[in-house]
C-alpha cells in the first residue's frame, strides 16, 4: 500500500507532468489522485477480504488438526485395547491372576473418557465434511465395540473374584462329616455327596446320590483325605477343567460354523487358490469338535461328585486323543495356506470383521494344540489334591502319562515336518522312538577340529538325518 502511494504521489508531482497549461495540469493531477484513490480502495477491499479468509482458513486448519489428534489418540486407544484383550489367557485364570487381569482392563478404561469422545464428535461437526464425519462414525464404532468387549471381560473377571473369595461361614460339625456343597453355577448340576466315617479304618467312602454320575461305581475306592481345604481345591480343578472345556468347544464350533461354512466347496465367493482346500485349511478340526462335544465333555459331567476320578475319564479316551497329532501335522501347511497370498489373507479377515472377532483365524486354529497343553496342567493340579486317595492320584497319575504321551507325539509330528532333503516317506520308516540335536565333530582331534549341530531321529530300525 505505502508502494502505491508513492507511486501516486511520483504522477501528482509537477516536475513529472509534461510542459502544459496550469488548468490542464490541475485537471490532470485530479484525474490521476481519483484513478488511484479507486484503486487504493478496492485493493483494500481485496486485502481485508483475503485477510478474512485466511483466518478462516487458519482456524479451519486448527480445528482440523485437533481433530486428527483426538482421532489418532482412539484409534490408538481401540488398537491398545484389542491387543490387550488379545493377549488375555484362553482359558479361565486364577483368582490372583484374575485380581491383576482386572487392574489392567480398568486402567485402560481410564485412558479414555466420554468427554474425548464428545469433543471428537463435535470437531467433526464443526468441520462439517462429510469425509471427516465417516471418519468420526467409524472410529466412534470401533471404539464401542472394544468398550464393550471390555466390560463383557471386566465382568467375567469378577465373577471369578466373587467365586473365590465368597463370604466367610461357619465350620462345619466335624460329625458327621459332610463334603462341601459347591457354590451354585449355571455350567455344572448340582449334586449332594455325603462323605461317610468307617469308624474302624476311617476312611471316607464316595455316595453319589445324583444321576450326573450314572455309570461310576459307588464305594470302589477309598479317599483318606478329611481336610475341607482339599476337597474344596478338587472341585475348583474340576470345575475350571469343565468349565475351559465348554469355553473350547464354543470357540472351535465358531471356527466350524463360520469360517469352515464360508468355505462351502459349492460358494462361489472363496478365491481360486482356496478352492476345495477347506480340509487343508481346517485339518479335521470338525472330528475333534464332534469328540469333545459329543463324547468327552459328557464323560467329564459324570465326576462332578468324585472330581478326583476325573483321571480315569482321560485314559478311556486315550486313543482318541490321537487324533490331535493328524491335527499338528496339517498346521504347517494351512497356516502357509491362509497368509500365502493378500487374496486369501483378505478373504478370511473379510469373515473375522463380519464376526466382530478381536482373534486371527490362525488364533483359534492354536487353540486344540494349546488346549492338550492345559489338560497335562489341570491333572498335575488335581494329582495335588488326590495324594490320600491311592486309586485315584493312580489313575490321574495314568491319566498325565497319557497326556503327556500325546504332547510327546504332537512334538515328534512338528519334529517330521522339519526334515528336508529325505529321500521318500517318513512316514514308511516306522514308529519315531527318539530325536535330539547332537553336537558332530569334523577332523576329530585335530588342530583344525570343527563342530556343527545336526539332529538325529532314530525309528524302529532305521535313523535318518
Amino acid at each position: 500500500m505505502t508502494k502505491i502511494k508513492q507511486d501516486a504521489g511520483e504522477l501528482c508531482d509537477p516536475n513529472h507532468l509534461p510542459n502544459e497549461s496550469e488548468a490542464e495540469m490541475h485537471a490532470a493531477m485530479q484525474k490521476a489522485q481519483a484513478a488511484v484513490q479507486t484503486q487504493l480502495q478496492e485493493l483494500t477491499k481485496t486485502y481485508q477480504t483475503l485477510s478474512d479468509i485466511c483466518q478462516q482458513k487458519r482456524d479451519l486448519y486448527i480445528v482440523c488438526v485437533k481433530f486428527h489428534m483426538n482421532l489418532r489418540q482412539l484409534q490408538q486407544w481401540n488398537d491398545e485395547t484389542m491387543l490387550l484383550l488379545a493377549s488375555q489367557p484362553l482359558e479361565e485364570p486364577t483368582p490372583s491372576a484374575a485380581l491383576n487381569l482386572l487392574s489392567s482392563i480398568e486402567q485402560c478404561q481410564m485412558g479414555m473418557t466420554s468427554t474425548h469422545i464428545t469433543n471428537l464428535t463435535e470437531l467433526a461437526s464443526t468441520l462439517g465434511s462429510k469425509t471427516f464425519k465417516k471418519k468420526n462414525d467409524a472410529v466412534i464404532k470401533k471404539y464401542e465395540h472394544a468398550r464393550n468387549l471390555l466390560e463383557h471381560r471386566k465382568t467375567f473377571l469378577q465373577r471369578i473374584l466373587s467365586s473365590h473369595f465368597p463370604r466367610p461361614v461357619a465350620p462345619p460339625s466335624p460329625n458327621p462329616l459332610h463334603r462341601s456343597k459347591p457354590a451354585p453355577d449355571s455350567s455344572f448340576n448340582e449334586t449332594d455327596v455325603h462323605l461317610e466315617v468307617t469308624p474302624d479304618r476311617r476312611s471316607l467312602t464316595s455316595t453319589v446320590s445324583t444321576a450326573s454320575s450314572e455309570g461310576l461305581v459307588a464305594g470302589d475306592y477309598q479317599d483318606m483325605e478329611t481336610d475341607g481345604g482339599v476337597l474344596k481345591n478338587r472341585q475348583f480343578v474340576y470345575k475350571e477343567l469343565v468349565a475351559t472345556e465348554q469355553d473350547y468347544i464354543k470357540d472351535i464350533s465358531t471356527v466350524i460354523d463360520s469360517y469352515y461354512d464360508e468355505m462351502d466347496p459349492e460358494s462361489l465367493i472363496i478365491p481360486l487358490r482356496l478352492r476345495g482346500k477347506r480340509e487343508i485349511v481346517f485339518g479335521n478340526l470338525l472330528e475333534i469338535k464332534t469328540f469333545h462335544e459329543t463324547d468327552f465333555s459328557k464323560a467329564l459331567e459324570k465326576y462332578a461328585d468324585c472330581p478326583e476320578r476325573v483321571g480315569e475319564c482321560f485314559t478311556q479316551h486315550s486313543a482318541q486323543f490321537q487324533m490331535y497329532s493328524i491335527y499338528c501335522k496339517n498346521r504347517t501347511h494351512s497356516e502357509t495356506l491362509i497368509n500365502e497370498s493378500t487374496e486369501s489373507q483378505a478373504f478370511f479377515k473379510g469373515i473375522q470383521l463380519k464376526l466382530g472377532h478381536a482373534l486371527h483365524l490362525n488364533s483359534y486354529l492354536l487353540k486344540p494344540i494349546q488346549r492338550i497343553t492345559k489338560y497335562q496342567l489341570l491333572l498335575k493340579d488335581m494329582m495335588k489334591h488326590a495324594v490320600l486317595a491311592k486309586k485315584a492320584h493312580s489313575e490321574l497319575q495314568a491319566a498325565l502319562e497319557s497326556m503327556l504321551k500325546v504332547l510327546k507325539n504332537l512334538n515328534d509330528s512338528l519334529h517330521v515336518l522339519g526334515v528336508k532333503g529325505f529321500p521318500g516317506s517318513l512316514a514308511e520308516q516306522g514308529r519315531l522312538l527318539v530325536h535330539d540335536p547332537f553336537q558332530v565333530s569334523d577332523n576329530a582331534g585335530r588342530f583344525c577340529e570343527t563342530t556343527r549341530e545336526t539332529h538325529l531321529s532314530v525309528r524302529e530300525g532305521h535313523h535318518c538325518q
